[in-house]
């Protein structure tokens, strides 16, 4: 018996997987053609909230959650029992930033994992900007001398601003895939492999510039 309906279902599933599998193909062709380095993901990839403690940062979301619920007069309000903004702008001195690696040293060939993780060093929630253009990590020599590589040289993607409020002591992770080639500004066609070496990862957000890691890449 014929069915309208089920020639209709058929027809959209078949016109949904020709979709997929084009698209498919096409990331493939993509990377056969530039063996471009895999994008950045996305914002707090790798959160996590840090161990509760007794230290400032707990004292204070305590003490902002007590003045909250207890309402205390205009007199007997302190600065410590004011409710912080998470609106508002954390300064540079309170944003930690490093550099990890996925392992400790990868073989020539493989695709390193590198990750630039944020975090809030302040005792309060804060935004700040972390937009994909200011995000980058950069490979170096072992002696910081000679820039190989950087996330930034082949993004060519939206310049848009990502405020996001960073709690204090939570991890925002950003990673990538490096191909383990050299790059440059503009991204020149012409990318060499890194020989097998000792080399640093530099992680940077903006202006501010924190603690490296180290790789190793072998034969």
């Amino acid at each position: 018996m014929y069915d309208p309906r089920g020639v209709y279902v058929r027809r959209r599933v078949g016109a949904l997987v020709a979709a997929v599998v084009a698209m498919v193909a096409l990331i493939w062709l993509i990377d056969a053609l530039i063996g471009d380095d895999e994008p950045v993901v996305g914002v707090a990839a790798s959160a996590s909230p840090a161990p509760p403690s007794s230290g400032p940062s707990t004292a204070v979301r305590t003490s902002a959650t007590a003045s909250a619920s207890a309402s205390p007069s205009p007199r007997s309000r302190t600065p410590e029992q004011v409710p912080a903004d998470p609106s508002a702008p954390c300064p540079d001195t309170s944003v930690r930033l490093r550099a990890e690696t996925g392992e400790r040293s990868y073989q020539v060939g493989r695709r390193p994992l590198l990750r630039l993780v944020v975090v809030n060093a302040g005792p309060v929630p804060c935004t700040y900007d972390l937009g994909r253009s200011r995000r980058e990590l950069v490979v170096t020599s072992r002696d910081g001398k000679t820039r190989l590589w950087s996330s930034n040289d082949c993004y060519f993607g939206a310049d848009a601003p990502e405020p996001t409020v960073l709690e204090p002591g939570m991890r925002n992770g950003f990673e990538v895939r490096w191909a383990g080639r050299t790059s440059a500004p503009g991204c020149p066609v012409r990318r060499d492999d890194v020989p097998a070496g000792d080399y640093r990862v530099v992680p940077r957000l903006g202006p501010l510039t924190g603690d490296a890691a180290a790789l190793t890449i072998t034969r």
